[in-house]
């Protein structure tokens, strides 16, 4: 099937600031952060653009100063290269600044729509798209945001953020083809852990002959409140096992041995009693697989209760989301050999040099969305030679490369991306899957050596 080269490998430079007035793509080194309307009235280019014929108009709506402007400087930087990269002569950028809030988005989409612009890209919080939805439903325009929150994403609101949804079906997925059958979930007691928890319930129940044998979830409270929960919810989890083990070391305490410590947030060490009040009727059945759902400190934290315990990934299968792509992860040994599910970073390191060039910083990881959003906007209108983007243009089975590898809009809205799965190394995480090529095409394993 016919695919759709996105991402180019260098950057052309020219000695003119941008191709021409029509495209409004400036070449990134020449200025790199004036608006597309620099130099002239916004009415005035409105009237000259409206003139001209076979033109698409992108409006970005981003945080371009407020609290998220850091992120919001980075995607407009990541947008103007590959306009630069990639857009034809029929291609117009317009940058309207959001603040990250809700009010001044609506006004941003307003004062776009006002200047003729045919799709949106952006926002990035979910707040904000739910803000401009029937707006953008009443005016018939497409939006392509960067949120993640699949509860507003839909009808004509896409987004190019990797879902949660995806993270947990594919783990899960390989964790199935490996020969798991008792999965057990532990997560944090918020939106998120409840977005992990039904993603979970589906990515188990597609696994044959598989079930869910424990969930647990912990308060986020004060450190010594979340320790104290934490530990009594990774107790229930192992159940018996767990039981015990605090007998055991209680009966032996001039043994010597690790006892569980909570690391919160703050880098506190909180040294947890080794008494238990579980009794064997709070038992649940085993696991051979567990999900951890969150990062940072509480992550490492839930992997050392569960080597208190004796669960590690050397007799367990430990995985875990997208949020593990850290190389802090590996400071707790026992997350030593778990895997988690990931974008490949190749091409990110690819597209972060070129950005370095140009910026003389190093982009945020969220900054190839912006990147691959414009560039799959302005190759199809390039390609098709059209003003316009079709649901079908969009939706392309086959779907396109981008800088995080391959990737595909589909009719819900979400972005449906592929995935690589890591093992946690001691040094560094290793591939165990090979990028894929195509949506046809089965993942394959990697010769990946420690």
């Amino acid at each position: 099937m016919k695919k759709i080269l996105l991402a180019l490998s260098l950057i052309i430079l020219v000695s003119n600031s941008s191709y021409s007035f029509e495209t409004k793509v400036e070449n990134p080194l020449a200025n790199k952060t004036s608006s597309m309307f620099d130099g002239k009235n916004k009415n005035e280019i409105k009237q000259e653009e409206k003139s001209i014929d076979n033109i698409l108009r992108v409006g970005l709506l981003l945080p371009l100063t407020g609290h998220a402007e850091q992120i919001g400087e980075a995607l407009k930087n990541s947008a103007l290269m590959a306009g630069f990269e990639t857009a034809g002569d029929n291609f117009v950028m317009q940058f309207y600044d959001t603040q990250g809030r809700e009010d001044k988005t609506t006004q941003a989409f307003n004062e776009a729509i006002g200047q003729g612009v045919d799709l949106i890209i952006g926002p990035l919080f979910a707040n904000e798209v739910k803000a401009i939805t029937p707006l953008a439903q009443k005016e018939g325009v497409k939006v392509i945001s960067f949120t993640s929150d699949t509860n507003v994403i839909g009808g004509n609101i896409y987004s190019m953020a990797l879902t949660v949804p995806q993270q947990i079906n594919d783990i899960v997925n390989y964790a199935c083809k490996s020969g798991s059958k008792k999965f057990a979930l532990v997560t944090r007691d918020d939106e998120y852990g409840k977005t992990v928890a039904d993603a979970f319930g589906i990515a188990v129940g597609a696994c044959e002959m598989a079930e869910i044998t424990g969930e647990g979830y912990y308060n986020l409270k004060n450190d010594e409140e979340e320790a104290s929960n934490m530990a009594e919810v990774v107790r229930l989890l192992i159940g018996e096992k767990a039981f015990l083990v605090d007998n055991e070391r209680a009966k032996q305490k001039q043994r010597t041995f690790r006892k569980p410590q909570i690391i919160t947030k703050n880098g506190k060490v909180i040294n947890l009693s080794d008494d238990s009040n579980i009794s064997s009727e709070d038992v649940n059945p085993d696991f051979d697989t567990i999900l951890i759902a969150d990062e940072g400190s509480r992550l490492r934290s839930v992997a050392a209760l569960l080597s208190y315990y004796d669960v590690t990934a050397k007799n367990t299968k430990i995985i875990g989301t997208s949020l593990w792509n850290d190389l802090n992860v590996n400071k707790e040994p026992s997350m030593i050999k778990s895997l988690f599910p990931a974008l490949d970073d190749d091409g990110f390191n690819d597209f972060a040099s070129r950005y370095k060039s140009l910026y003389n910083k190093a982009p945020p990881r969220l900054a190839s969305q912006a990147y691959d959003a414009i560039a799959l906007v302005a190759t199809l209108t390039k390609n098709y030679d059209k003003k316009y983007v079709t649901e079908e243009m969009l939706t392309s089975p086959s779907g396109f490369f981008g800088v995080d590898g391959i990737f595909r809009l589909n009719e819900n809205g979400y972005c449906e991306r592929d995935l690589i799965i890591y093992q946690v190394g001691k040094t560094k995480n290793f591939k165990v899957t090979n990028p894929k090529e195509s949506f046809e095409e089965e993942s394959s394993l990697s010769n990946y050596e420690e």
